[in-house]
């Protein structure tokens, strides 16, 4: 559409003849239409190409209202063409039009496609940040619990060299007093043995 106005609005030839007649410009017309083809296309492949832009549905739905709206004017600006022969001032007007039109096209593409980078990226840094707190909780997590496991260890040498002195002592009553808080103690660290790796993955989870 933007080359027809251009040719038409240039060598003062009719849309209609532009269209239908065989000739050396209607030749130069199709040949600078199927390059501007080939531009867009590897415009599109930049912008779209290797997972660079992935657009949303509401993306894509924008788009395409813009391309159909766009599409929509630019064929009824070549019906007009077709149909009424215009002044040479009009069909500049058109082609302006048209122009426009390929611009607004062009920009909306890079702009959308400007934006969803924009969000994948801050999308992919919210996951590091996420991914880094959640490492910072598990290395927090294994921190307590080798410090809980040191104490653990401490109060049992504790408690192995309390119950050998009772035995060397020979006090019966005392050491079956001690071995009972002892069994107690045994019950709690076993349980709190047991709740440990679920306290890690609620901790990282959360």
């Amino acid at each position: 559409s933007m080359w027809t106005s251009l040719v038409t609005a240039t060598v003062g030839m009719e849309m209609a003849d532009l269209l239908s007649e065989p000739g050396l410009i209607r030749f130069i017309t199709i040949f600078l239409v199927q390059a501007t083809n080939l531009l867009l296309f590897r415009f599109l492949i930049q912008v779209f190409g290797k997972g660079k832009a992935k657009l949303q549905k509401l993306e894509w739905l924008l788009l395409l209202t813009v391309f159909l709206f766009s599409g929509a004017v630019m064929v009824s600006l070549q019906i007009a063409e077709v149909r009424e022969q215009f002044s040479k001032s009009v069909k500049i007007l058109f082609l302006c039009v048209d122009i426009s039109i390929v611009v607004i096209n062009l920009v909306t593409i890079e702009m959308i496609a400007m934006l969803n980078r924009r969000n994948q990226e801050r999308m992919e840094t919210e996951r590091l940040r996420m991914q880094l707190q959640y490492q910072t909780q598990y290395a927090t997590a294994v921190q307590q619990q080798e410090e809980n496991i040191h104490r653990l260890r401490h109060d049992m040498r504790h408690n192995m060299t309390v119950i050998k002195e009772l035995v060397n002592e020979n006090n019966r009553e005392e050491l079956m007093k001690y071995l009972a808080r002892y069994a107690d103690q045994l019950q709690a660290m076993i349980a709190f043995a047991r709740i440990m790796p679920v306290l890690m993955r609620l901790s990282i989870r959360s």
